[in-house]
């Protein structure tokens, strides 16, 4: 069994409902098909992204960092295996860079970097010593071809050692889930999106809407019995092509999902969605649980934001 596929063997939570008392099916609690890529293509979760780009850190005078960006010497592709399975939460990688400059890049990674309305994934990266390097967010690197994991603390990690990568379940969990009833959202109010955002639990959708008297119990029962079908969630791929011919396809009124490559992720929900999105999701809509929603705002003349919850 080759170093990768060894990953793939990571420790993983399983689909479906969590029985009480049930230790491998419960989220993990912690302390805070595959892709190869030279250069990484955005990752764009189906909504639009608010509130610019995320914080790069601050630069550091030279002598403080192990590196630099224009040592760089790696080629090395890095494996995204959030996108391959989503349930890893444990896994092993490789360190290519580790900069307080520019954050830890590796040869593969559970964690999803923030991008489209869904936050970077948070958890620890454990270096050869046993010593947990925690991770403060995730993200892209202002080009956008690398994944950059931002650490609380100036990394004692060097390139070429073999860490432990231990995602913070229960937060990513609560993202999946919220980011799939997101999802289920849109079919109850078939209307164009035009912003949201992703949170720990809970997240918001803003549609363009003419005047209209909408009632949070009437939403929240349509997006509870579509959850109630517990429809398979899965993936597959089209050419930028034939996201042309089917331009409906895309919900959201200003952004178009990225095209690089010529590649698009479609996220389907069995006789319910069809939409561009590359963020996480749960694999039945069971998973879920009931939402309520907690409020409807408007925002314009034309934008009401409705905003949901997990109970």
């Amino acid at each position: 069994m080759t170093d990768r596929a060894a990953r793939r063997e990571g420790i993983r939570q399983k689909a479906g409902p969590c029985p009480d008392g049930h230790e491998t099916n419960e989220p993990m609690e912690l302390a805070s098909p595959p892709c190869y890529l030279h250069e990484i293509d955005p990752i764009w979760s189906g909504i639009p992204v608010e509130g610019g780009e995320p914080s790069y850190p601050s630069k550091k005078p030279e002598n403080e960092c192990a590196s630099t960006p224009e040592k760089r010497e790696h080629t090395q592709m890095t494996e995204l295996l959030f996108r391959s399975d989503s349930y890893l939460h444990e896994a092993d990688a490789v360190v290519l860079v580790a900069d307080q400059q520019t954050g830890v890049e590796l040869d593969a990674t559970i964690f999803y970097p923030q991008g489209g309305g869904q936050p970077g994934d948070v958890g620890v990266i454990v270096g050869p010593n046993g010593v947990e390097h925690t991770v403060q967010n995730t993200i892209y690197s202002p080009d956008r071809s690398r994944i950059l994991h931002l650490l609380s603390e100036l990394p004692t990690l060097s390139p070429g050692d073999k860490v432990r990568l231990k995602l913070d379940w229960t937060r990513r969990y609560a993202r999946m889930k919220i980011h799939t009833a997101l999802h289920l959202l849109s079919v109850a109010l078939p209307y164009p999106v035009t912003g949201g955002a992703i949170g720990d639990g809970s997240g918001r959708l803003d549609f363009d809407i003419p005047e209209a008297d909408f009632d949070k119990e009437e939403i929240a029962a349509r997006v509870n019995a579509l959850i109630e079908r517990d429809a398979e969630v899965t993936e597959r791929t089209i050419t930028a092509a034939e996201l042309d011919a089917n331009p409906g396809l895309v919900k959201t009124m200003s952004v178009q999902p990225p095209r690089d490559g010529g590649v698009i992720r479609l996220v389907e929900i069995a006789g319910l969605d069809l939409q561009p999105c590359g963020g996480t999701h749960v694999r039945r809509t069971g998973e879920i649980g009931p939402i309520v929603v907690t409020a409807i705002e408007k925002k314009g003349k034309l934008n009401r934001r409705v905003r949901i919850a997990l109970l």
